[in-house]
């Protein structure tokens, strides 16, 4: 009769453990990582469309197309898996004037491994601006729209969990969604 009343425990414990660890294998991680570190590095790619010099005037002409480039790396800071939405944005401005745009922006998911890091690079559209000067240098006339600077968030969900930009303005952009989203629909 004790031998009967061990057995049906141990099945008992075997049934309950079983169900118990099969439950482990199927349940998600109940948290996700918040921290993650992203660390840029900018550089600019450009193209002479058209160059030339008027020799009667003794003018030069440039017309030039540049785009920013951006490495970026975003690093997993946290013990636990991390899913981040990484959103980028660039920003031009007239070459004679001060009036700031967006250009570019894009965004994209990615799935980090607690620890792990990725390295991702981003271009922007092309800027087209033209210069003339004038061989003496008593004239000097530029136009079109040259790239301002940038700024990357990283996302959890809806929540900001990190900023990263080419200055503190851009910084400030990215912390107020109403600021943001006025850049946004004047870009559209």
């Amino acid at each position: 009769m004790i031998g009967l009343k061990i057995s049906l425990w141990a099945g008992l414990l075997a049934m309950i453990w079983s169900g118990w660890a099969r439950g482990q294998e199927t349940a998600a991680p109940a948290e996700l990582s918040k921290s993650v570190y992203l660390d840029v590095k900018s550089s600019t790619s450009s193209s002479t469309l058209a160059a030339s010099r008027d020799s009667f005037s003794s003018y030069y002409y440039k017309k030039q197309a540049k785009s920013s480039v951006l490495e970026v790396s975003v690093r997993n800071m946290s013990p636990l898996p991390g899913k981040f939405s990484l959103e980028w944005y660039f920003f031009g401005r007239p070459t004679s004037g001060s009036k700031r745009f967006l250009f570019d922006r894009g965004q994209k998911d990615i799935e980090l491994k607690p620890g792990a890091f990725t390295k991702i690079e981003l271009e922007s559209d092309e800027l087209t601006s033209s210069r003339a000067r004038s061989y003496y240098g008593y004239y000097h006339y530029r136009s079109g729209d040259k790239a301002d600077g940038w700024a990357i968030r990283a996302l959890v969900g809806k929540e900001v969990v990190r900023i990263k930009a080419s200055n503190p303005n851009y910084e400030r952009i990215m912390e107020d969604e109403s600021e943001l989203a006025r850049y946004i629909e004047k870009e559209q």
